[in-house]
C-alpha cells in the first residue's frame, strides 16, 4: 500500500490534484464500464467472468479512451474487479426500480 501512496500520492490527495478534464474524461470511462455490464445482462450473459474479456475485446477492436485507461490507471483503479463490476450492476438495479417500478 506504501509504494501505491508514494507513487500516486493519498486518495485525498489524488481526489484534490484531479483536473475538470481528468473528470470528464473518468465520466466517460465509467459510462463505457456500465454500458458493457448493461449489454451483457440484457443478453444473459454471464456478467462477472465475461466483462473483462469484454474490455479486452473493444481494446483490440480500437477503444482508445478504454486501451488509455487500463494502461495507465493505477492497478487499484482500473474499475474492472468482480466487486466493481456488481456494485455497478446493483447501481442499474436501484436506478431502473426508481425509474420503472415506482407505484
Amino acid at each position: 500500500m506504501s509504494l501505491l501512496t508514494e507513487k500516486h500520492g493519498t486518495v485525498s490527495e489524488q481526489i484534490i490534484s484531479v483536473t475538470s478534464e481528468d473528470r470528464k474524461r473518468n465520466r466517460e470511462f465509467v459510462k463505457k464500464l456500465i454500458r458493457s455490464v448493461y449489454f451483457l445482462v440484457k443478453h444473459h450473459i454471464p456478467h462477472t467472468t465475461t466483462f473483462e474479456g469484454l474490455i479486452t475485446l473493444q481494446i483490440e477492436n480500437g477503444d482508445v479512451q478504454l486501451r488509455k485507461h487500463r494502461d495507465y490507471s493505477p492497478c487499484n483503479a482500473t474499475y474492472q474487479s468482480y466487486a466493481t463490476i456488481v456494485d455497478r450492476l446493483s447501481s442499474l438495479v436501484k436506478l431502473w426500480r426508481k425509474l420503472f417500478c415506482q407505484a
